[in-house]
């Protein structure tokens, strides 16, 4: 059996993740395939550090240790 997770659950997973590592998970003005965009933000000076996600992507970039690497 597999377990799927929700949207509200990968979301909220994301966002402890970047808050783990000192980001800020937000939403850009654009679409992927007619998919939200989404961005990781430093939160000391507000430079972004990763841009053009989508949220299974982003996701995805959490589970493998990616967002641990975004420094500024």
């Amino acid at each position: 059996m597999t377990e799927t997770i929700t949207y509200s659950e990968a979301m909220a997973e994301i966002r402890a993740t970047a808050k783990k590592h000192g980001l800020t998970f937000k939403r850009q003005n654009a679409t992927i395939n007619g998919k939200q965009a989404y961005k990781f933000v430093s939160r000391d000076c507000g430079q972004k550090l990763g841009e053009n996600f989508t949220l299974w992507t982003a996701y995805d970039c959490c589970q493998s240790g990616y967002i641990a690497t975004l420094n500024y």
